[in-house]
């Protein structure tokens, strides 16, 4: 079950295309942190895998990590951060907090898919 926050529509829509091509991943998918904080929140879900862009509105994506990696729940939860930042010091503050991987949009869709397989 992998969860996908960004507020980029033709972003959410590319990603569901590509991953629900996979008949064994289940998609969740939130068009702000916010919504996607609220559904990790959700006891009736749990998810395996998030994948979040930084720059959303109001709370953006290094914040949702912040507070997964402090949730007990999530806080081992694998999550690949997506963004057109590509400055070094945007990629060292996603490892510093603990992203599993760093992904620079535009990227190829086989390296999305062998990130989301590991």
């Amino acid at each position: 079950n992998i969860l996908i926050a960004d507020d980029e529509e033709g972003f959410r829509e590319l990603l569901s295309d590509v991953l629900g091509r996979d008949p064994t991943i289940q998609l969740s998918i939130a068009s702000t942190a916010m919504e996607a904080w609220w559904m990790l929140g959700d006891l009736e879900h749990r998810f395996d895998l998030g994948i979040f862009d930084i720059k959303m509105p109001v709370v953006n994506g290094f914040s949702l990590l912040k507070r997964i990696r402090v949730c007990p729940r999530y806080r081992n939860l694998p999550v690949i951060m997506c963004s057109g930042v590509s400055d070094r010091e945007t990629i060292v503050q996603s490892g510093q907090l603990a992203a599993n991987y760093y992904l620079v949009k535009p990227f190829k869709i086989e390296t999305l898919l062998a990130k989301v397989q590991e």
